[in-house]
């Protein structure tokens, strides 16, 4: 007949027996290596004092009703005192209940970070932004969303160097920033960097702006591993930045050509504007000065001579009180001393119901 206990020693699984109080009758030695104690020391011990953390769980409810229901059963837990996952097959035996356990632990992290980098992959993948993952020196892509792939095409380029999938890269010296960023570790970060390229060898070249980030993934060992690229795609907003100050450009050679004087503010009433006749007329160009300070910034007095009230300037009016003035009087102190008479308009401009700016026109007035 076989002997039991030399069969229970050399079995790969832990092998206990619990009473009906989940008292540790029997014990064979990979037991005391799973559960990281004598034997001797578990004979007697009650599962929960073993593992406090097992009261009230679903585990030891899953146990009650195997050995209540006479039927086997399954089940994986973790137990935090061990930092580990165990397997357990608990099979009722006459009085006892018997449980065979084995650490899955490396299993279990394993499956747990795929399904993190499963989930990770997706995120990136649905990113609305370019992002691409690079290993080694020679930066082969390991992952690029559907936003990066569509830069090229939209073609398979995971296993490829960047080299490769965009010969422009190196020319452009996109590929001498990732050497540097590879060998010391530190991020790069641009902005509205241009990228001139063509999706297919055939294609027509393509220009565009990107907001970039090149982030340097470090291994266990501390040392770099890869790079995660972030492109975000700034085109747009570069061009109609570009036309704006295209406008202003434009809008300044005009009003420099004015012979009447010309003074702009910003919402707040700050002045963001002076042409060449308005500095002639005042003899000091100023800018960024706000409705209390007009007054002793360009040096305007009252028609008889008095520093004048600056809550009644007309473009200080045209600010707070969002009226427009028309044939003002007001006086000039400059800086040579001489007094130059002026009449005016202020007028507040308004978009969409909102205050954008405010301009006041200004000629001499005898």
């Amino acid at each position: 007949m076989l002997d039991t206990t030399i069969l229970l020693e050399h079995m790969s699984d832990a092998v206990v027996a619990l009473d009906k109080d989940f008292v540790f009758l029997e014990a064979n030695g990979r037991a005391a290596l799973l559960y990281r104690r004598p034997v001797k020391s578990l004979i007697g011990m009650r599962l929960v004092d073993l593992f406090p953390e097992f009261e009230g769980t679903g585990a030891l409810e899953q146990l009650r009703k195997v050995r209540a229901g006479r039927v086997p059963a399954r089940l994986e837990v973790f137990i935090p005192s061990l930092f580990a996952w165990h397997a357990i097959l608990a099979v009722p035996h006459a009085e006892a209940l018997v449980l065979f356990a084995r650490d899955v632990s490396d299993r279990v992290r394993r499956e747990g970070d795929e399904a993190v980098r499963a989930a990770v992959r997706k995120v990136i993948e649905t990113m609305p932004l370019c992002v691409t993952i690079t290993r080694g020196p020679q930066h082969r892509i390991e992952q690029a969303n559907r936003m990066a792939r569509a830069l090229v095409g939209s073609r398979q380029v995971e296993g490829e160097l960047v080299e490769r999938v965009l010969p422009e890269a190196r020319e452009q010296g996109f590929i001498a920033l990732l050497d540097g960023v590879y060998a010391s570790g530190e991020p790069y970060h641009g902005e509205e960097v241009e990228l001139r390229w063509k999706p297919e060898p055939q294609a027509e070249e393509r220009l565009a702006c990107f907001d970039l980030i090149y982030q340097p993934i470090f291994g266990g060992a501390g040392s770099v591993e890869g790079i995660l690229h972030l492109g975000t795609d700034v085109t747009e907003k570069v061009q109609r930045r570009q036309l704006v100050e295209q406008y202003a450009s434009e809008r300044q050679a005009v009003l420099e050509q004015l012979e009447e004087g010309v003074i702009l503010t910003d919402s707040q009433g700050r002045i963001t504007f002076v042409n060449q006749a308005a500095e002639r007329m005042h003899g000091v160009k100023l800018l960024g000065v706000g409705p209390d300070d007009y007054t002793a910034a360009y040096s305007l007095l009252t028609d008889d001579c008095r520093p004048h009230p600056p809550e009644l300037l007309p473009l200080a009016r045209a600010v707070r009180e969002h009226v427009s003035v028309t044939d003002a009087v007001w006086k000039i102190r400059r800086s040579d001393a001489t007094i130059l008479r002026v009449r005016g308009n202020a007028k507040p401009v308004f978009s969409d119901g909102r205050l954008v700016a405010c301009v006041l026109t200004l000629s001499p007035y005898p």
